[in-house]
């Protein structure tokens, strides 16, 4: 992410859990909408960057909710200020048990443009691929991701396989868990591989990828 250092202070701004109800926003004696609550936004400060994984430490202490929201992962945007301008990228929060630091990886950037500007892992993951045309859907094809990150994955590209607009990919992550089921929409082919970006996809599995990424970020770090 240009432009943000260590040290610098950034503000993680949460939606609502899913299937909770948003909270009204109440007025102050002035009439102005009051601030979002302290559960909604952590202010922090970076503290190192790994590829496409930043740790941060909130600046403030968090209650036992956020603790227990971050240990499960939560997408959120990521605020802060590249001397230009504020910036927001959309991305995925973890936290842990052991301690207070908050790592996060980028979705994407504030629009279409900036998705393929978020670093992706390489890491071989089995895909079933399926065309999606207006009829229905096809036989799925077998293959395999070249690179993945939180937002999409570049695919080693089927022999004879035509492309298409949409997709629908079930990945089978190395965790052992259930394939992710998720849509994708191509964002470039070559004479070997497809690049998607994940259109439809659950928060629960995104953060599953997440959780991955970040494992293998950790790993030559020693941390």
């Amino acid at each position: 992410m240009e432009g943000l250092r260590p040290g610098q202070t950034a503000l993680l701004q949460f939606a609502p859990p899913l299937g909770a109800a948003s909270a009204p926003v109440e007025a102050d004696a002035g009439g102005a909408s009051a601030p979002p609550s302290r559960q909604a936004a952590i202010p922090c400060r970076l503290e190192s960057v790994h590829g496409p994984l930043s740790t941060f430490a909130p600046e403030a202490g968090l209650d036992l909710s956020l603790r227990l929201r971050l240990e499960l992962g939560a997408q959120c945007f990521l605020l802060y200020d590249d001397g230009a301008g504020r910036v927001a990228v959309r991305g995925v929060a973890l936290g842990s048990e052991a301690t207070e630091l908050i790592e996060f990886i980028p979705v994407d950037g504030v629009g279409a443009a900036d998705r393929r500007s978020v670093p992706r892992v390489p890491i071989i993951a089995g895909v079933s691929l399926s065309r999606i045309p207006p009829g229905g859907r096809e036989r799925p094809l077998d293959t395999v991701t070249a690179n993945l990150s939180a937002g999409g994955a570049l695919l080693v590209r089927p022999r004879d396989l035509e492309p298409a607009p949409r997709w629908q990919l079930r990945l089978r992550l190395p965790d052992a868990e259930a394939p992710i089921v998720c849509e994708a929409a191509l964002t470039r082919v070559t004479a070997s591989h497809l690049g998607v970006h994940f259109s439809t996809i659950a928060e629960t599995d995104q953060v599953r990828i997440v959780r991955l990424l970040a494992s293998r970020l950790r790993a030559p770090h020693g941390t």
